[in-house]
């Protein structure tokens, strides 16, 4: 593989495996065997569990057809690594799938169902992947409503960008709380929207701007301090987020 792809080439791994410790056939390190064997490449492999480039690999690996190949090709993967060993099949139906998209391997060890596939060059207008995610401020588990993730109290949502050039996209979201507050939605520093909530409905939320490369952030800023949920839950509730969504335009 290190032979056959430019030095510094991103090869996109499947199946999608978090890391740490991830319950993954095979065992949960299976995919850092490439990295630990080639010098010059770099794998998807490895990013930690639930920070916005491991949101971004999971995404991208429940993708099928022009729409996977394009979010390869527009992210700057060269490759895409498959190992079978991971699957209960062996890896024969994914193995086939980028048969029919990529064509045959670069490289294959039908031995133990690992194949490496060459990504074409992204298509003229191709739109990229760009996702968006929970970042600093949030409760990760129990929350008071099994549909909202709720704040700490002020926070802010991760937006992945994995191009070379800024992107314009859309994000929608909606917000909810419990008692009245203000929230400000702010992107690098300039506020893009700012809702007044109340306990009565929630408020949908769209906003349009253009994400730098990398990972950047959306400042969610309340006047209001978390309140006691009062059903029991034992920590204090921001504001409530659902329905998170990106589109690039």
């Amino acid at each position: 593989m290190q032979a056959s792809l430019p030095a510094g080439s991103s090869v996109f791994e499947l199946p999608y495996t978090f890391f740490p410790e991830s319950p993954q056939r095979g065992g949960s390190y299976l995919l850092i065997e490439p990295y630990l064997r080639t010098h010059g490449l770099r794998w998807s492999f490895g990013t930690m569990r639930g920070r916005p480039g491991d949101v971004w690999y999971e995404r991208a690996s429940r993708l099928t057809g022009q729409e996977f190949a394009d979010a390869l090709a527009t992210a700057g993967f060269a490759a895409a690594y498959v190992d079978g060993r991971a699957y209960d099949d062996g890896g024969a139906a994914i193995m086939a799938s980028l048969r029919a998209l990529f064509g045959g391997p670069i490289i294959e060890d039908a031995s133990t169902h690992r194949a490496l596939f060459r990504v074409p060059p992204a298509r003229p207008r191709a739109r990229p992947l760009v996702v968006a995610s929970t970042d600093r401020g949030w409760h990760t588990q129990g929350a008071a409503s099994a549909t909202l993730t709720w704040s700490t109290g002020s926070a802010r949502l991760a937006i992945a960008n994995p191009t070379d050039a800024s992107q314009r996209v859309h994000v929608t979201f909606r917000l909810a709380s419990r008692s009245p507050r203000k929230v400000d939605i702010a992107y690098a520093k300039r506020v893009l929207s700012g809702v007044a909530l109340t306990a009565a409905a929630p408020s949908d939320i769209s906003i349009a701007f253009p994400a730098a490369p990398g990972i950047t952030w959306l400042d969610l800023d309340t006047d209001v301090p978390a309140q006691p949920s009062g059903d029991g839950d034992p920590r204090r509730l921001g504001f409530g987020l659902s329905d998170l969504s990106v589109t690039v335009e």
